[in-house]
């Protein structure tokens, strides 16, 4: 990860422990930081990982953490995907969770949601947010919640190992024809995407950095180096898995492709912070799941 932890005794909080705050916990572990993880039920976390029984969205478990930390990540998932949960998950909890850490630089997993270009145009970390729905509404709303020396790191969609990651995969399995598009950029709906190793290493990597006083930014794209359409990257996917499109798409697969976001997110801070995409592109990304899903047969 490029940080030499030699000697060191840096202790991180990590408020939440899903799939992409406990890959961070034991990826931080296994490279000799003291790690604490704290989610309601703290049975589910590794004795390893220092378990804490906290619930940032009511405040329970909060008192006497202050500044006992040399960093602390904010990767939570909320309980419903709607307008009230994503209000207690990134803003109530925020609040909460900041309010705890004293004077502790934070870093927030944040998204992409906050941009409403559709257009096919290129963002940066200086474009305009407007977000048109909640989602990117409360995320936004969160990333107000942050104090200087904080990061918020907006994430494209996470794809990869784990429930859910990898239903483009199965969906170009499926073999269903679809209707071409329009080439030109207004139509091609243009999405952002990270690996999952890639976002817990971008992560870690970005922990460290603030864990040592690192905090030329407040905000960070995590995104890899080549944005595609999703229509493109299943037709990449039926082409390499040997699919042969043999039957119309469902109305259901026709929508998420029309309601696909349609802008193109720089990740030039990302490569400036010093990190190394493992996987720059969808291509490299997917050739992993391919060759794991061939492998059980």
């Amino acid at each position: 990860m490029g940080h030499d932890l030699a000697g060191a005794a840096v202790r991180i909080l990590c408020f939440g422990s899903g799939a992409v705050g406990g890959s961070l916990a034991r990826l931080l572990r296994q490279q000799g930081v003291q790690i604490w993880a704290g989610r309601r039920r703290a049975e589910l976390i590794p004795p390893d990982l220092n378990p804490l029984k906290l619930d940032v969205v009511q405040g329970a478990g909060l008192d006497g953490l202050d500044d006992r930390f040399d960093a602390a990540v904010y990767c939570l998932t909320p309980d419903s995907r709607d307008d009230a949960g994503y209000a207690a998950a990134y803003v109530r909890g925020l609040e909460n969770a900041l309010r705890s850490i004293g004077g502790t630089p934070l870093i927030f997993v944040s998204s992409t949601a906050v941009y409403a270009q559709d257009d096919g145009s290129w963002v940066d970390e200086d474009s305009p947010t407007r977000p048109r729905n909640f989602r990117g509404r409360r995320m936004l709303e969160a990333e107000s919640l942050l104090r200087p020396g904080d990061l918020a790191v907006r994430l494209g969609g996470i794809y990869g190992y784990g429930e859910g990651r990898s239903a483009l995969l199965e969906e170009a399995a499926e073999g269903w024809i679809y209707p071409d598009q329009d080439p030109s950029p207004s139509r091609s709906r243009y999405g952002n995407r990270i690996h999952i190793t890639d976002a817990v290493g971008l992560l870690g990597h970005l922990t460290l950095s603030r864990a040592g006083g690192a905090a030329e930014r407040s905000v960070l794209l995590g995104v890899d180096s080549e944005p595609a359409p999703r229509i493109e990257i299943i037709r990449w996917l039926q082409r390499r898995l040997g699919v042969r499109p043999r039957r119309p798409a469902p109305e259901a697969a026709l929508a998420r492709l029309a309601a696909a976001p349609n802008k193109r997110c720089r990740n030039d801070r990302l490569i400036e912070s010093g990190y190394t995409l493992q996987h720059p592109n969808f291509r490299s990304g997917y050739a992993g799941l391919i060759a794991e899903r061939r492998a059980r047969g």
